[in-house]
C-alpha cells in the first residue's frame, strides 16, 4: 500500500512562496514525524499473538520527501488484507510461528510435522482471515500527520522572522 500525503494547504503553500528552503525543512520535519506517529498507530492496530510484527514495524526514509512504514515480517501483508485459498506456506514458515504460538498437538500419535500439515492444509483450503491494521491506521494518524506537517513549517517560518 502506497500513501501519497500532499501539502497544498494555502498556508503552506504561502511559506514556500516566502521563505522555500525552510518550509521544505519544516515540512519534511513534520512528515518524518508523522511517519513516525503513524508507525506507533500501525503497531496498536496489529494482532497480537507475539509482538514480534508489532516490534518489527517502523520507518524508513527512502529519500528526503518519501518515507515507507510498515513491518519487516514476510506475513505483515497477509495479516493485514487476508490470503485466498491455494497458497502453500513454507514449512520453514510455518515451524517459526508455531514455536512463537507455542503450539504442539494434543493427540500423542501426532507428531509437529502433522500439525504442521494440517494447519498447512487448512490454510491451503480455505485462505486466511483480513485482520486490517494498515487503513485504520492511517485513517486514523491522517489529521495527525497534516497537523504536524502544518505546524512544523510554520515553526520554520517562525523562525525565519526571528
Amino acid at each position: 500500500m502506497h500513501v501519497r500525503i500532499d501539502s497544498n494547504a494555502p498556508a503552506i503553500a504561502a511559506a514556500f512562496d516566502k521563505a522555500p528552503l525552510l518550509a521544505q525543512a519544516g515540512l519534511r520535519k513534520g512528515m518524518a514525524r508523522g511517519a513516525l506517529e503513524l508507525a506507533r498507530a500501525m503497531g496498536r492496530e496489529q494482532p497480537k499473538a507475539t509482538s514480534q510484527m508489532r516490534n518489527a514495524t517502523g520507518v524508513e526514509q527512502i529519500d528526503a520527501d518519501t518515507w515507507h512504514v510498515g513491518t519487516s515480517m514476510h506475513y505483515g501483508r497477509y495479516t493485514d488484507q487476508g490470503s485466498g485459498p491455494g497458497g502453500w506456506v513454507p514449512d520453514a514458515a510455518m515451524d517459526e510461528w508455531l514455536g512463537l504460538a507455542n503450539l504442539s498437538p494434543h493427540d500423542p500419535a501426532m507428531t509437529d510435522a502433522d500439525l504442521r500439515y494440517v494447519i498447512q492444509r487448512k490454510i491451503y483450503r480455505d485462505g486466511t482471515p483480513a485482520q486490517p491494521w494498515r487503513e485504520p491506521a492511517l485513517k486514523q494518524m491522517t489529521p495527525r500527520i497534516s497537523q504536524l506537517a502544518h505546524a512544523a513549517v510554520a515553526e520554520a517560518m517562525q523562525r525565519a522572522v526571528v
